[in-house]
């Protein structure tokens, strides 16, 4: 009836006229009291019969294929079938009309449609689904009410009141795909996070150095990163199509496995400091892999902590649909890396894994139907709906004028829920305040920190056991005559900041900063270890000289390195401690020790009262009571001043200097610097 041949339309309406005849008699045989064979005909019932098998094998008919042909098949076949129902439903409306309304033609099409394809969706639901196929049949679901089926205005279908009384699922299936879709989700981001964790520490074992790349600012990296947020990107962006209401659980789940995923990132990374202290050969390429990986922990750290977008992004676009019933996207997040233009996330292969259908997969299989739905509305004109009126009371599912679906998900939860699967229905509740991703998100961020921090303090104890020995130099009467112990660690230290020019700025500032204080903390250990005493003035003259002298040196290698990392930078320069201790050890009038002491205190009131005790002894020109009553005055002085924390810091590695130097040896790989250094 969709064409324009006349004839057709007439013999239509000749079956018609025959049938209500037939009715006629029927009834007059019936009032009459007058019995016949065969009759009633009820041919109108046999009519309607004939029209609901025609729909229900129309829908059948739309399958042209299954899983085993091709992967999108559920899609593929639901979109042909929305073709169809809105095509046909719209022939009902404006070309069926010469139909008696006590037919209520179109109102038996929308319902005989809507059973035939809830037949259909509940066989396919019934069946053994994969991911692929449940996140495509919950999205469909999820537009059926929508304006692009029995949403769309022309076809004035109140989709509310239909689904609320004949759901296209029950709510168990419903629920049990729901549960199902992220079981398997939560299995599918364990087993990706893990396999992308695997390969890359795979290459780092083999020696595959050319899988590291540089940014714009020359600081390595890999697709490590990428590849892990990737993976929480497209299983949110694919659970937000099916439905946003389990965004939130999808998240939850993804970022346990993730927290686990991160233990074996941890487990990789001191297998292979292990692994590298057994075998020599790997030491060449040891400082530049612990680069990368630090680089690839703070992108990770900064990426974990772009995913509390999600949350907030969840509960505003929820808000917004239950106020208007639209479906919104959720936007990717940005992954941090160093490249300069940072990039939103999609579906990387690069690392062997085979992905489920993403959301771009989905559109791009509704991308034809929905522009044949738009073809239909557009070509098609709309009969005035004033001639309509008469036919538009006889619809039992009219569009109503306030059309919100997330009125129907609400009444429908409250009212249709057993309360047995309340539980199992809790999971599409955005009302539930069981899951705060948030709090897993913090906890994964600040275990890629602490994994980023222990890289960093493996690059620290690398360098500062490849000059162990020349830190036990210092303060020692060689030290005293040539100084020749502190050019070398500078030189030393230049040599390793060429690799550390490939770590991220804020790490790279954070390793520079710790080496100062670590070779400042030296000269303290060395200075509380009582390696020199001075028995009289000249000797103490020629000890502040040469740390002055040191304190010149020092700061022509670390100054210039801070500064460009970070010009602004507002912390006092820790060598000032040595700078001071020279002009106390050059005080010439011993009456103003006591004085001098309680001044230096009050600068430094994190110093401890052995060290003070000792930088008082070591002038040696008091009894070591004195010194010790001394030092004990002032400090009870000076704990009234606030700390700094850079110099709380610096003292406290004075104290466990001796310490550390002892395990160095034990915590990482020794690697030698050959700086060659001619004393003339």
């Amino acid at each position: 009836m969709q064409g324009k041949d006349a004839e057709q339309r007439k013999i239509l309406e000749l079956v018609l006229k025959i049938i209500e005849l037939d009715e006629r008699i029927d009834k007059f045989y019936a009032d009459e009291g007058v019995k016949c064979d065969g009759r009633p005909h009820e041919w109108r019932s046999k009519h309607l019969k004939l029209i609901e098998q025609k729909i229900h094998e129309r829908i059948e008919g739309c399958q042209i294929d299954d899983r085993s042909m091709h992967q999108n098949w559920v899609t593929r076949y639901l979109e042909i079938c929305r073709t169809f129902i809105v095509k046909d439903l719209y022939a009902a409306k404006n070309f069926l009309q010469i139909f008696p309304p006590e037919h209520q033609l179109y109102d038996r099409f929308v319902m005989y449609y809507h059973a035939g394809i809830s037949r259909k969706i509940r066989e396919i639901a019934n069946s053994d689904m994969d991911k692929r196929e449940i996140s495509q049949l919950l999205h469909w679901i999820r537009s059926y009410s929508g304006d692009q089926v029995l949403g769309m205005p022309f076809l004035q279908i109140n989709a509310e009141e239909l689904l609320l009384d004949h759901p296209l699922l029950p709510q168990e299936s419903y629920d049990f795909l729901i549960m199902k879709f992220i079981e398997v989700t939560k299995q599918e981001a364990g087993d990706w996070a893990r396999k992308a964790v695997e390969q890359e520490f795979t290459r780092i074992f083999d020696g595959e150095n050319d899988v590291f790349e540089t940014d714009g600012s020359n600081c390595y990296y890999t697709q490590l990163p990428y590849l892990l947020f990737s993976i929480i990107n497209d299983q949110v962006s694919l659970a937000a199509e099916v439905s946003l209401l389990i965004v939130p659980q999808i998240l939850d789940v993804c970022l346990m496995e993730f927290i686990k995923a991160a233990k074996l990132f941890e487990d990789s990374i001191i297998e292979y400091k292990n692994k590298t202290y057994d075998d020599k050969e790997r030491m060449l390429h040891f400082t530049k892999t612990m680069i990368v990986i630090a680089n690839n922990l703070d992108m990770c750290s900064a990426s974990a902590e772009s995913l509390k977008s999600y949350t907030t992004t969840t509960e505003n676009i929820v808000g917004e649909q239950r106020t208007s019933g639209t479906v919104a996207p959720i936007q990717p997040i940005t992954v941090y890396s160093s490249r300069s233009n940072a990039s939103p996330c999609r579906s990387p292969r690069s690392f062997g894994l085979q992905r489920e259908s993403s959301p771009t997969s989905i559109q791009s299989a509704l991308k034809g139907a929905v522009e044949t739905i738009r073809e239909i509305a557009e070509v098609i004109p709309l009969t005035d709906s004033s001639e309509n009126s008469e036919d538009n009371q006889r619809f039992s599912y009219r569009r109503s004028s306030t059309c919100e679906l997330s009125k129907y998900h609400n009444k429908r939860r409250s009212s249709e829920i057993p309360q047995s699967n309340r539980r199992l229905s809790a999971v599409v509740g955005v009302e539930s305040n069981c899951i705060n991703p948030n709090e897993k998100i913090e906890i994964l961020r600040k275990k890629f920190e602490s994994m980023r921090q222990m890289v960093v303090s493996t690059l620290f104890y690398e360098i500062c056991d490849d000059l162990v020995e020349f830190f036990e130099r210092l303060l020692t009467k060689e030290w005293l005559k040539n100084g020749a112990s502190v050019d070398v660690i500078c030189m030393t230290i230049l040599d390793y900041y060429a690799d550390y020019k490939h770590l991220r700025p804020k790490i790279r500032y954070e390793l520079v900063k710790r080496i100062q204080l670590k070779f400042v903390a030296e000269y303290l250990a060395g200075i509380k270890n009582r390696k020199m005493t001075c028995i009289n003035y000249n000797k103490r003259c020629s000890l502040a000289e040469r740390l002055k002298s040191d304190v010149d040196t020092i700061n022509e290698t670390m100054v210039p390195l801070l500064k460009e990392l970070n010009d602004d930078d507002e912390e006092p320069n820790p060598s000032d401690v040595l700078v001071s201790i020279a002009d106390f050890i050059m005080l010439k009038d011993k009456n103003l020790v006591a004085l001098e002491a309680a001044s230096f205190a009050k600068t430094y009131p994190d110093i401890s009262i052995e060290l003070l005790f000792t930088i008082i002894d070591i002038r040696d020109d008091m009894t070591s009571t004195e010194s010790r009553k001394i030092a004990e005055d002032v400090m009870k002085i000076s704990k009234i001043r606030e700390s700094n924390p850079m110099y709380a810091k610096l003292f406290e590695m004075a104290k466990k200097e001796r310490k550390v130097s002892n395990i160095m040896k034990d915590v990482v790989p020794r690697l030698r610097r050959r700086v060659r250094y001619s004393i003339a």
